[in-house]
Parts: structure tokens; C-alpha cells; sequence
């Protein structure tokens, strides 16, 4: 996973800019971008058991659209801050950044 950081004042963007993708299994459906495997994506908290999402973006059957930069969030309430994407096939991947 691939990522960039924003900073402003005591405020984080994060940008998500690649997923390596392995799959021993093929698919039938014709990918145009890497962003076309990711079916949800979070920024948030990594607890001890768990991941606590503050801003997110997934797509729909209807909505196929990904938001691929969060908006500003407060560094005050990202202490853990973790990266979380899910595939479509369906994967999962956390980076921890703290």
C-alpha cells in the first residue's frame, strides 16, 4: 500500500496513491486502475482488537466512484493511526502508522 501524508497545523490528509495486488486466483473482470480492487477504505484508530474508522469511502453497486484523499483530520484524535483497505475479491489490508 502506498500512501501520502498531508500536514496542516495540527491536521493530517492522507492520500492513498497505490495498492500492490497479488491474486493467485484470475478474475474475469478487466481492471482500467489499481484503485478499481478497492472496494472500501478507512482512516482511523488501530486499538489492541480493533480498528475505529474516522473518515471513509466505499463503493456501491450504484455509487462506483472512490474518494482517494480524506479530508483534514485533527492529529489530536489519530494517536495509533492506522490505514485500512478492503478488496473486492474480498481482502483486507491494515497498516499500523503508530
Amino acid at each position: 500500500m502506498e500512501f501520502n501524508l498531508f500536514f496542516q497545523g495540527k491536521s493530517v490528509a492522507v492520500e492513498l496513491i497505490n495498492l500492490v495486488y497479488f491474486s493467485l486466483e484470475k478474475t474475469k473482470i478487466t481492471l482500467q486502475h489499481w484503485s478499481d480492487w478497492v472496494d472500501f477504505w478507512a482512516v482511523g484508530r488501530c486499538k489492541q482488537d480493533y480498528f475505529e474508522p474516522l473518515w471513509y469511502s466505499f463503493r456501491t453497486r450504484f455509487q462506483r466512484k472512490l474518494v482517494l484523499k480524506t479530508s483534514f483530520l485533527s492529529l489530536e484524535n489519530l494517536e495509533n493511526l492506522g490505514i485500512k483497505v478492503i478488496t473486492f475479491e474480498p481482502r483486507e489490508y491494515l497498516f499500523r502508522l503508530g
